[in-house]
C-alpha cells in the first residue's frame, strides 16, 4: 500500500518503533516546499541545495528533490536512512543527487559550519528526547535553540527557507515562530504556523503536532 504525495509516493510499512512508515498529515508542507524549491531556483546563481535533518524515511527529501533540489538526507537511525534509500529507488530517484547520512543532526551542522557550506532550505523534525549513533543525549528543550542558530547560518546569505516540525507539548510552534523572529532582528522572516492534523471519514481531527515555515529574505 502506498501514499500518493503529488509527484512521489511512499510506501506503509510497520518499522521497529511502530510507526508506519511515513506522515500523511505533512503532505502540506511537502507542497510548501516542492514551490520553495522552484521559487529558490528561478533567483538562485546555483541549484537549490537542501538539507533535511532527522529526516526519518524521506518524505521531506523526496519533496525537495523531485522539484530539483540537491539534497543532504541526515537521520541518526540506520534503518531509517536504508528504508530512505529503498524508497529513492522505488520513485525512480535512485540517481538523484541525495547524499544520505547516518549522523547526528547537530554534530553533522556544526561540521558544516566549519566547512562554510550552504544551504538554501533545511528542515528540521526533531524529537522530544532521542540519541545520536553513538549514544549521546538528545533533549529538545536544551538542545532545539543552538540547533536552530546553527542552521540559521547555515542559509546562504543569510536567504532562504526553513521548515520545523514537531510533536510534543513543548517548545510549541508559537515559541520558536517568536524565537525565529527575535534571531532575525530588524530582518524578520515571513512565517506560517499551525497544527497539522489527519482527519477520518467521519470528519474527526486528529492532531499531528505541529508545523513552522519560514521565508528569511
Amino acid at each position: 500500500m502506498y501514499l500518493q504525495a503529488g509527484r512521489f509516493r511512499l510506501p506503509f510499512d510497520l518499522t521497529p518503533f511502530g510507526h508506519i512508515g511515513c506522515f500523511p498529515e505533512q503532505q502540506p508542507n511537502w507542497s510548501w516546499l516542492e514551490s520553495e524549491v522552484a521559487r529558490v531556483a528561478r533567483t538562485a546563481v546555483a541549484e537549490p541545495r537542501g538539507l533535511n535533518l532527522f529526516a526519518h524515511t524521506g518524505g521531506s527529501t523526496w519533496a525537495m528533490s523531485v522539484a530539483g533540489a540537491h539534497v543532504t538526507h541526515v537521520d541518526a537511525a540506520k534503518p531509517s536512512v536504508q528504508a530512505a534509500r529503498r524508497i529513492a529507488a522505488d520513485n525512480g530517484l535512485a540517481a538523484a543527487p541525495i547524499r544520505y547520512l547516518v549522523e547526528d543532526a547537530a554534530k553533522y551542522v556544526r561540521r558544516e559550519l566549519n566547512r562554510r557550506a550552504e544551504y538554501d532550505l533545511v528542515v528540521l523534525d526533531p524529537p522530544s528526547y532521542g540519541h545520536g549513533p553513538r549514544g549521546n543525549p538528545w533533549l529538545i528543550g536544551r538542545d532545539l535553540w543552538p540547533l536552530i542558530d546553527n542552521c540559521l547560518a547555515l542559509l546562504r546569505d543569510g536567504r532562504g527557507c526553513m521548515l520545523i516540525t514537531g510533536h510534543g507539548e513543548q517548545p510549541d510552534q508559537r515559541q520558536i515562530a517568536d524565537y525565529l523572529r527575535q534571531q532575525r532582528g530588524e530582518r524578520p522572516p515571513r512565517i506560517e504556523l499551525g497544527r497539522s492534523s489527519l482527519v477520518d471519514r467521519a470528519g474527526r481531527r486528529l492532531d499531528a503536532g505541529f508545523f513552522v515555515r519560514a521565508v528569511l529574505t
